[in-house]
């Protein structure tokens, strides 16, 4: 996802080599004083996307009732096509909701030092901020303006460059330029994040399957080599999605 996105924005048919370019740029950042000035940058342009994917569900004049219905009043609509409307809102919040990221919390806020009870609000804070704004508003607007927009112009979403279409139509191409660049630093700074946790998580598990090897390099995992071989395969693996004749 990253290399595609990166790839359209540089304008060359080449999502493998702009994939292994992200690779390597993660493998080379993470870990070091500079990335956290990169994070905070990656941030910022995913606030930015965020913001015009807001505005444009909002300039859209979506309909409030139905929203209202369709969320808090948990109503299902119509099947249409293939697969029915229950069983496609069963997968996104399984797919959501039951994702194994779930399972390397705990880990980052060891790292982050919020691990006594003074940290508990601030861990709540945190959790509800990611829940409200990246699960609610962000996927809320996306879903809204796929409707409104996207679907009345008779846009298929079969493609990254598709979903941008909805940006371009408001905002021109500038919009374009803000789907993308938002795109990339989201997708960034997800595989940062789990280049950094899942190895842990792994390492973690691995070090209790063979407690010698927690007694040997104690409790920080980094300290592990196998920490480092972990962290190498999550990285590289997702490249064999990229190579050409892969299913999208």
């Amino acid at each position: 996802g990253a290399g595609e996105a990166l790839a359209m924005l540089l304008h060359i048919n080449q999502p493998l080599l702009c994939s292994v370019a992200v690779v390597l740029a993660v493998w080379l950042l993470v870990g070091r004083n500079i990335y956290t000035m990169i994070e905070g940058v990656m941030k910022v342009l995913l606030a930015i996307m965020t913001l015009a994917f807001l505005t444009l569900a909002i300039m859209s004049g979506p309909d409030v009732t139905g929203i209202i219905k369709g969320t808090i009043g948990f109503s299902i609509p119509p099947d249409e096509g293939v697969h029915g409307a229950l069983l496609v809102a069963v997968s996104v919040i399984g797919a959501v909701a039951g994702s194994i990221a779930n399972f390397v919390h705990p880990y980052v806020m060891r790292e982050k030092g919020w691990t006594g009870p003074q940290h508990k609000r601030i861990q709540r804070n945190d959790l509800l901020f990611a829940v409200i704004i990246g699960i609610i508003i962000n996927n809320l607007a996306i879903w809204v303006v796929g409707v409104e927009i996207l679907r009345p112009n008779g846009i298929q979403v079969n493609t990254l460059a598709d979903l941008g279409k909805a940006l371009e139509i408001f905002f021109g191409p500038l919009g374009w330029y803000i789907f993308f660049v938002g795109v990339f630093a989201t997708l960034f700074a997800s595989i940062s994040g789990k280049t950094t946790a899942f190895p842990m998580l792994i390492t973690d598990a691995f070090q209790h399957i063979r407690p010698k090897r927690r007694e040997r390099y104690g409790k920080v995992f980094h300290n592990d080599p196998m920490h480092k071989w972990f962290m190498l395969f999550i990285l590289v693996t997702p490249l064999i999605w990229s190579l050409p004749g892969m299913p999208d």
